[in-house]
């Protein structure tokens, strides 16, 4: 008699994240912003280096309240944020996003976020100016509120593409949905924090734009354009 082991292979995230942490440990940060300033350091960020972009954050959170960005005129935030990327397009959505919440809310502030659930926060950040798929999930995941979404930006798409698990690598919104479905169903919002950070620092050190070290990279094995960039 002829015995016949069938074996589950691990989830592919599973095994990117395990990979991952080995090369650069374990992502959990107990120190979260709250949804509003989170919300708002995300819209930002993008595009930017953390140093200026964090830079020009500590000068909005100067300001008496958030509801000041429902007050002011993209010619007052402009200048605050200066040296991010596309500060004027930035400065505009900041300000526009900050009068339909004031208007909606009659407040700037998400707090309230913590009582719908996930799928209608989302929802709701999202059709806000701006804000798109990414910062709504590094507001829902990175702050206070701890919801299980997954936050993709530049360098963890680029990543996801070329392991053939992202359709595209500018298309943000498909690669949420596309790697949304490939989560497994046990993880919480602290898992799907730490695989960004470990996907974002591979792309910053190792999978980059330009020349990648495929060589390098703990998850090459894994990888089917491996071969070929490094040709």
């Amino acid at each position: 008699m002829q015995l016949t082991f069938t074996f589950e292979r691990e989830p592919i995230l599973l095994q990117i994240r395990n990979r991952l942490v080995q090369i650069y440990g374990q992502q959990r940060d107990e120190l979260r912003h709250e949804p509003t300033p989170q919300w708002v350091k995300a819209m930002i960020s993008s595009r930017t280096l953390d140093a200026i972009s964090d830079g020009a954050f500590v000068r909005l959170r100067g300001l008496p309240s958030w509801d000041m960005l429902a007050q002011m005129k993209t010619t007052e935030i402009t200048p605050m944020i200066h040296d991010v990327t596309f500060a004027q397009n930035k400065a505009i959505h900041l300000a526009k996003s900050a009068q339909i919440i004031k208007r909606r809310r009659g407040t700037v502030e998400l707090d309230f976020l913590a009582d719908w659930p996930t799928q209608v926060a989302f929802d709701w950040l999202n059709s806000l100016p701006g804000t798109g798929p990414k910062v709504a999930c590094v507001t829902l995941n990175f702050s206070t509120l701890r919801r299980p979404v997954f936050a993709i930006d530049t360098h963890v798409l680029r990543v996801f593409w070329r392991l053939g698990l992202a359709p595209n690598r500018h298309n943000f919104k498909r690669g949420y949905i596309t790697l949304s479905n490939l989560i497994p169903n046990n993880w919480d919002a602290d898992d799907l924090y730490e695989l960004h950070w470990l996907m974002k620092y591979l792309g910053q050190k190792i999978c980059t734009h330009e020349r990648p070290l495929c060589g390098r990279c703990p998850l090459a094995s894994l990888c089917p354009s491996a071969a070929c960039l490094q040709a």
